[in-house]
């Protein structure tokens, strides 16, 4: 076993739990409960997207509301609520085996964080709903001008000198874990198929998160086998 443990970096939709268009929804009535504009989000690629990645094409795509980042604060404080009323009439659920594999993690002492492109509030309410939110004490979330590589390097900060191993279902994830030196394990659980991730330069792809030993082997193989190609 390395005997520093790596910190791992989780996406949470497709990722964590099962991709529902629940968030898309709360966006969708917040954006037409404060300016009366249906189905805005409905044309949007939230395929590792962040939130304010997706205020900023809405925002551009009706220009006569003048809206601009300095509006997405206040957005996404009405749409948190919203959120928390969809998820009690459609729950998320965590994916097969997260369950399990999270709460063994976490209790053999691997560090944890997140790295979504959910707004902070939001990917709280999102977890807490599934029962997974206290696993999670830190990590990086969408802010005004932050893509996913910037996501990485605000969980980051919290482990300093650890090995990064950023666990997401979008090939975005993959390029920014590329991207930061990350190991990039993805899983096959979202939109994108083992061999869309492959293409993308993932280290490891699962088509569904094993148990807590085989998903641990698979990282530290990895691991040891990039030590000593870099060695030789």
């Amino acid at each position: 076993m390395i005997s520093d443990k790596p910190a791992l970096l989780w996406d949470i939709d497709g990722t964590l739990l099962e991709t529902k268009p629940v968030g898309r929804t709360a966006l969708n009535i917040a954006f037409e409960e404060l300016y009366h504009v249906p189905g805005a989000f409905d044309q949007l690629d939230f395929s590792g997207a962040t939130d304010h990645a997706l205020w900023i094409q809405v925002s551009q795509k009706y220009p006569h509301l003048h809206l601009s980042i300095a509006h997405a604060d206040g957005f996404f404080a009405h749409y948190i609520g919203i959120l928390g009323k969809v998820l009690a009439h459609e729950p998320l659920h965590p994916l097969p085996s997260v369950s399990t594999l999270i709460p063994h993690l976490s209790a053999r002492g691997w560090p944890m964080a997140l790295a979504t492109g959910n707004v902070r509030a939001g990917a709280f309410v999102k977890l807490g709903a599934a029962g997974l939110a206290p696993y999670f004490p830190y990590g990086g979330y969408s802010r005004p001008h932050i893509d996913r590589l910037g996501l990485i390097r605000q969980a980051q900060q919290f482990f300093p000198n650890r090995i990064l191993v950023v666990i997401g279902d979008t090939p975005r994830d993959i390029e920014a874990a590329r991207r930061s030196g990350a190991v990039a394990i993805g899983t096959a659980t979202g939109r994108h198929p083992a061999p869309v991730l492959e293409s993308h330069g993932a280290d490891v792809v699962f088509e569904r998160l094993p148990d807590v030993s085989g998903f641990l082997n698979a990282i530290t193989d990895h691991i040891r086998r990039r030590a000593q190609e870099t060695i030789s």
